[in-house]
């Protein structure tokens, strides 16, 4: 009965001890990195993009599964147009392995240095924690009505 005890104390202790040094994920980090995930795109850094997220990450749009080099290859078809993003109404949860957030995206097409079109995105995004950094897994884009 003692070892049973004793078994069961080390086992609360350890797992106390890894619930204190699991850190929950910084909110203003993880929405940077959706930022910087974007500003890349948006400076077609792709090498940058890949950095920040995992290579698993996955983006769901308009009804479509796009990776990042799915993603890549689009955007390379189009060497003419551009693109910038502005971010509002961020909300954030966070826990030890990451974080869940939705914000609006509005962003600015420009082709060939003259046609602009204006879209507004309703957003979300996992950040999660991988080998002590934080990445983008994944992103869900719908346009705005």
């Amino acid at each position: 009965m003692k070892s049973l005890v004793l078994i069961l104390l080390l086992f609360s202790y350890g797992f106390s001890q890894e619930q204190a040094n699991s850190e929950v994920v910084n909110s203003e980090e993880a929405i940077q990195v959706v930022k910087d995930y974007f500003r890349a795109i948006e400076n077609k850094d792709f090498e940058r993009a890949k950095e920040l997220s995992t290579s698993d990450y996955v983006i769901y749009e308009d009804g479509a599964i796009w990776n990042n080099d799915s993603l890549i290859q689009f955007i390379q078809s189009m060497p003419l147009a551009s693109i910038e993003y502005e971010f509002r109404d961020f909300n954030v949860e966070r826990d030890c392995n990451g974080a869940f957030i939705n914000y609006m995206n509005h962003g600015v097409l420009t082709f060939n240095d003259s046609t602009k079109i204006d879209y507004n995105w309703i957003e979300s995004a996992y950040v999660k924690k991988e080998d002590d950094q934080l990445k983008l897994r994944f992103l869900h884009s719908s346009l705005a009505k």
